[in-house]
Formats: structure tokens, sequence, C-alpha cells
């Protein structure tokens, strides 16, 4: 999940698939890594935040532990 997204609020997007009878893992992937925006996200029990500026090598181990669980 992006946080700006078209025509979308990523806020309002998570909190409806949160609402989801299985809503999977949600992880933000975002340009803005600020506490105040990271902590909004977290208010809605997302799975992972992950700043755009982090290295691919990392991108995929931090996903790989949100997947496994140990986010």
């Amino acid at each position: 999940m992006d946080v700006n997204k078209p025509h979308y609020n990523g806020l309002a997007v998570v909190g409806q698939l949160k609402q989801l009878p299985t809503p999977g893992k949600i992880v933000i992937i975002s340009m803005y890594a600020e506490r105040r925006e990271i902590a909004r996200f977290n208010a809605l029990n997302i799975d992972g935040y992950i700043a755009k500026t982090v290295a691919a090598d990392r991108l995929l181990t931090l996903l790989r532990q949100v997947m496994q669980g140990s986010s």
C-alpha cells in the first residue's frame, strides 16, 4: 500500500482493509518517514511500515519478516 494514491486516502483504505474478514498483511511503503505519519498507520494496526528509500535487498528482507510474522 502506498500512502498517496490518486483518489484514495491511504489511512481510509487501510481502515477498510482491516475490516475485511481476512485482511491479509498490510505493509505501508512510503516516502514519508515522519513519526506522526508512522504513528497514524500504526494506530490502525498495520503489519509494517517501510520507507521508499531503503535498499532493495533490505526491502525484501523486511517484507519477508512481515510475511513470517516477525515484523
